[in-house]
């Protein structure tokens, strides 16, 4: 009987670690080295997430057993990489706005996903 409550209990640790949600944190550095190409000019900067989920990878694939890995999300990717480009064109003396209305110039930066080629 112990060893059957012992084998259950196992399953059950095990398995919470499958599905457990991870998150990583990601970091982006835009190079800010100051410079004055942009003195005078109005940007407007857009930065947006094309991709169909937050899920940027899995952690183990089940192994074995068949289950799926817990899926690993970044849900603060674009906040991050709007953030750098952002100070990465403050640094060369753009400056750098919320609405295109008025803007002498338009940046996008779409992160999105491709399918993996053979």
């Amino acid at each position: 009987m112990s060893r059957v409550l012992v084998g259950v209990l196992s399953a059950l640790l095990l398995s919470a670690c499958v599905i457990t949600l991870h998150q990583v944190a990601v970091t982006a550095q835009a190079p800010t080295e100051p410079s004055t190409i942009g003195q005078g000019i109005t940007l407007y900067l857009e930065v947006i997430d094309d991709r169909d989920s937050l899920i940027v990878g899995q952690r183990g694939s089940g192994g074995l057993s068949g289950l799926k890995g817990a899926d690993i999300t970044a849900p603060q990717i674009i906040s991050t990489l709007g953030r750098e480009l952002k100070a990465g064109f403050e640094a060369k003396g753009f400056r750098v706005v919320s609405t295109n209305a008025g803007a002498d110039a338009e940046v996008e930066a779409r992160l999105s996903v491709r399918p993996k080629r053979s």
